[in-house]
């Protein structure tokens, strides 16, 4: 692009910025013209206030039940290492597989989810708000 148009100005927007071991988003556009950080936004009225609370649940599983959870995995992981040397790959899809399966055990997740709705249905008393969940997989969400 500036080979085409070497007299233009490149502007950049940092809502995603560029974070590459061998570019970032200053390296690419300059330094910066202006920072408009969350909290201008939110004196602005752009955007509500960011509440994080980390949650932590117990994380226990018989192994008959991972030998069922195993499974789901494997065409994922399969899409996601594509590539990869097979040993690797195979040595990531067990690890990966065991540990997605004990995370996103159903009687695990069933408490998860009573949790959340407990805590938002309690905060939503006091404020007004959305919640955002981020889990480790699709499965899992």
């Amino acid at each position: 692009m500036r080979d085409a148009l070497p007299n233009a100005s490149f502007i950049g927007f940092t809502g995603t910025p560029i974070e590459n071991t061998d570019k970032t988003t200053q390296a690419v556009f300059g330094d910066y013209i202006d920072v408009y950080d969350i909290q201008q936004a939110v004196e602005d009225g752009a955007t509500v206030r960011i509440f994080y609370e980390n949650r932590l649940a117990k994380i226990t599983l018989k192994e008959e039940e991972e030998e069922e959870e195993k499974p789901r995995v494997d065409a994922e992981f399969e899409e996601l290492t594509e590539g990869e040397e097979t040993t690797s790959s195979q040595q990531l899809k067990a690890k990966w597989a065991r540990l997605e399966a004990i995370v996103g055990n159903e009687h695990r997740l069933q408490l998860i989810a009573a949790d959340i709705v407990n805590h938002f249905e309690q905060r939503n008393e006091i404020l007004d708000g959305k919640g955002m969940i981020v889990c480790m997989s699709r499965r899992i969400c």
